[in-house]
């Protein structure tokens, strides 16, 4: 097996990001029955914060130990994510929709997700 001890942990994290970006959605895509309509936004924002994460760990690990200060790190990222996700996220979906619509204004504050659950649930 070529590495170096200690590089499965690395392999793990990245293959799960990759089965559960392509296999996930795909099986989905397959059981559905039908054409599954996914925005690119959620797959860029996360994969965006992905590969902010793995620099984060990458700088932590390289030393080959995690300090209590880096962990916090980690911990303080993951953080940011959630705020993200939880507070900031349904702006910047508005925002796009807005500069896709050509600067006019959407008189509903329905994300696109659930614009296409929406859709799905009348068919």
């Amino acid at each position: 097996v070529a590495g170096k001890k200690g590089d499965e942990g690395i392999a793990t994290i990245v293959g799960s990001a990759i089965f559960n970006l392509m296999i996930i959605i795909g099986l989905c895509a397959i059981f559905a029955g039908k054409v599954l309509e996914i925005a690119a936004y959620p797959i860029l924002r996360d994969t965006t914060f992905y590969a902010a994460s793995i620099v984060m760990l990458f700088l932590c690990i390289r030393d080959g130990q995690v300090l209590w200060w880096e962990g916090l790190i980690l911990l303080l990222g993951y953080c940011v994510y959630l705020f993200y996700v939880v507070c900031l996220n349904s702006r910047v979906v508005l925002w796009l929709e807005t500069r896709r619509r050509g600067g006019q204004k959407s008189t509903n504050r329905v994300v696109p997700s659930a614009d296409i659950e929406a859709k799905a649930d009348s068919d």
